[in-house]
């Protein structure tokens, strides 16, 4: 678990200090429960967002239900202890907009989410 944490951190500070592809914005999301770290995301409008996810306690997901796709989701049979899971989505609108925990993760689970900022 410690080997797992540690490469998580060591990920979302490689992708915080720049190391991301140019027009492309990368954003690195620890799933524990019940939270998600960070727990606010800020991109740009119509710029690619690379999400890389890991879960280090037990299998999560992760869901945009505010965005009508619906198939932008990670099931638990992809995020999973120790893995991380990059997937990549360009937001078309800006505004807030809630990301969550889709796999029940235990008594917190409903209180599992996280916020969107799509800037213009």
């Amino acid at each position: 678990m410690k080997r797992a944490i540690f490469l998580s951190v060591m990920l979302f500070f490689a992708v915080s200090f720049g190391f991301a592809e140019e027009e492309v914005q990368e954003v690195a999301v620890i799933a524990r429960r019940w939270d998600f770290f960070p727990s606010t995301i800020t991109v740009r409008k119509d710029v690619p967002v690379k999400i890389h996810i890991t879960t280090v306690d037990v299998p999560h997901g992760f869901s945009l239900p505010d965005f009508s796709q619906g198939s932008w989701v990670v099931s638990s049979d992809k995020l999973k202890k120790g893995e991380i899971v990059t997937f990549t989505y360009t937001f078309p609108d800006a505004g807030e907009f809630t990301y969550a925990c889709n796999v029940f993760c235990g008594t917190g689970h409903t209180e599992m989410k996280g916020k969107i900022i799509v800037e213009e």
